[in-house]
């Protein structure tokens, strides 16, 4: 029995913002990294709402979109975080990344509760005994402390589905006790079809700048 924990917003910024693959099916992720012989139970899905941004006036509805093609997955739950804006005083750089004397604020928004989330119910299922083995969808080193206390209290393994480029971190690495590489291969076989249909029968319809021929 397999649990998985998919860290939102670091499986975006590491493997898909700059792909094609937006319109990716969790499940068939999981299916396709081939894990050891065994069975889907839950797989959590970690992330926050996002707010149109002056750049971008229809994020929140490719999101929405999207999360409404995961709940039709039976095995996915939806966890939310909360976006928060701070400002942040620094210097200016150059072309060349070099200070320019010039002090800047600029407006960061920061994804905040969904490590604290995903290590919440990675423990939690456990001690509960949901999972005979988790699998960890995330390079965030700041969950180190969380395979720890799963391997010391709970005696389960956790692997990792790796995004990005290079190797998981070596805290994340030397506490796993196996990991995949998402690759892009994998994630072009993991794709939900163009149309996804509700359990209420309407369609979902993948949004048209996420076309596998666009890298919008």
């Amino acid at each position: 029995r397999y649990c998985v924990y998919v860290d939102g917003f670091n499986l975006y910024h590491r493997c898909l913002k700059y792909t094609p693959y937006k319109w990716l099916d969790l499940k068939a992720l999981f299916q396709n990294l081939n894990f050891e012989a065994g069975r889907l139970v839950h797989l959590r899905y970690f992330t926050a709402r996002v707010s149109h941004r002056p750049n971008d006036h229809d994020i929140h509805v490719r999101q929405d979109v999207y999360l409404q093609a995961l709940k039709t997955i039976p095995e996915v739950t939806i966890h939310f975080g909360q976006f928060k804006k701070r400002t942040v005083v620094g210097d200016l750089l150059d072309a060349k990344n070099k200070p320019t004397g010039k002090i800047v604020k600029i407006e960061k928004f920061e994804e905040k509760g969904s490590d604290v989330n995903i290590a919440n119910y990675l423990l939690a299922d456990g001690f509960l005994d949901l999972y005979d083995a988790a699998v960890l969808i995330s390079n965030d080193s700041d969950l180190a402390g969380t395979l720890d206390l799963v391997h010391e209290h709970i005696k389960k393994p956790v692997g990792l589905g790796v995004p990005g480029v290079g190797k998981p971190t070596f805290e994340l690495r030397k506490r796993s006790a196996f990991h995949r590489k998402i690759s892009e291969e994998i994630l072009s076989k993991s794709q939900f079809p163009h149309l996804v249909t509700a359990t209420d029968g309407s369609e979902i319809r993948r949004p048209e700048s996420w076309a596998p021929d666009l890298k919008a």
